[in-house]
């Protein structure tokens, strides 16, 4: 027989993470810890079940703890975001700043226009292209959005037990999608239940090898990344400090004609 335990999805100081659920009523439950499948325990009564209903409530019951554990991973600290919202986001505040930019720029014309009709001696103004600094940002973050999103909807991992007693397939973000039980998968609760854990957590290896593997293929590597960024961080806020330096020494070059 099956060896229950209380399972806790709770999180504390020096506690793992773990995520719990259940299906019919609790006669099947799942835990889940750094991602992967750790327990299953399944009712013995329910292997007079039909596999096919065996199948869908070990699935409600994997995918529950599965849900679970990622909503209690980071406690509440790392909000899920959308980098689409933050692009968008992004080009909003952009398109704001260049109508304050032209703004600054056309009334600074103006006035140098006036200073040099009353005979002040006015350096040109220096220029700035405030498009490309977020644009470039932008494409960067899209380049990396589009990666996450590559084919995704395509992507499948798949995982079975020693023997094929038991074959599972998952699915972005990490979902098990189908469990297919034969005969010999269903003679005990203690082999269904080893048998299970091992599939799902194959076909779960599987799914994180190949999108690692496409995302490869667009060649995204977080740490280039993240270093593309500071680079682009650095070079335009030294495009900034120039522009306003050159304006300065323009205020400060200001003096009548002789």
């Amino acid at each position: 027989m099956a060896q229950w335990s209380v399972e806790r999805s709770d999180t504390g100081p020096g506690r793992t993470p773990r995520g719990v659920g259940e299906a019919d009523e609790g006669r099947v439950r799942a835990t889940v810890v750094d991602e992967r499948l750790e327990t299953v325990r399944v009712e013995p009564r329910l292997l007079r079940s039909s596999r096919e209903e065996l199948s869908r409530l070990l699935i409600e019951a994997v995918n529950a703890a599965l849900e679970d554990f990622r909503a209690r991973r980071f406690d509440g600290e790392a909000p899920d975001f959308d980098l689409r919202e933050i692009i968008a986001d992004l080009q909003k505040a952009n398109e704001q700043f260049r109508r304050d930019m032209s703004q600054r720029m056309e009334f600074a014309a103006d006035v140098v226009t006036e200073l040099r009709q009353a005979g002040v001696r006015v350096a040109d103004l220096p220029t700035l292209n405030v498009d490309d600094m977020v644009d470039e940002v932008t494409g960067l973050l899209r380049t990396v959005d589009e990666a996450r999103h590559l084919g995704d909807e395509e992507l499948t991992g798949t995982g079975e037990a020693p023997r094929a007693s038991v074959r599972a397939v998952c699915v972005p973000v990490g979902r098990l999608k189908s469990l297919v039980l034969d005969a010999r998968a269903t003679r005990g609760t203690v082999e269904l239940e080893r048998d299970v854990v091992t599939a799902v957590n194959a076909a779960l290896d599987d799914l994180d090898a190949r999108t690692r593997d496409r995302r490869a293929e667009a060649d995204v590597d977080p740490e280039a990344v993240k270093k593309q960024l500071g680079q682009l961080r650095e070079r335009n806020m030294a495009r900034l400090e120039s522009y306003f330096r050159a304006l300065s020494d323009v205020i400060n070059g200001i003096e009548p004609e002789r």
